[in-house]
């Protein structure tokens, strides 16, 4: 994980907040990552607690479902990537068309 400062614009969700990350002072886009805050005191309308009644909200068996990062620690960084390199090319390198 990059030690480096940036300028990071996120939304929660469910528990997941998850951040674009942008350079200061150029505010070139360098990546984005997901954390961990299932502090849910800051509540938009356009998202309820889960409920029974909420099918993304309910497990198999009909119970509420915790959010979406409440096993982790709040501010845990649960993914993240950055671009470590950006150019323009003529064509699609040979390396990127093997799969």
């Amino acid at each position: 994980e990059s030690t480096a400062r940036h300028i990071a614009v996120g939304q929660t969700w469910r528990g997941i907040r998850s951040e674009l990350l942008f350079e200061p002072g150029t505010y070139r886009f360098i990546g984005a990552r997901n954390v961990a805050d299932p502090d849910r005191s800051f509540q938009p309308k356009g998202d309820p607690a889960p409920s029974k009644d909420d099918p993304l909200g309910v497990d198999a068996k009909g119970l509420a479902r915790k959010p979406y990062g409440a096993d982790q620690k709040p501010g845990t960084v649960t993914t993240s990537w950055t671009i470590v390199e950006q150019r323009v090319v003529d064509a699609i390198p040979d390396a990127q068309l093997k799969s």
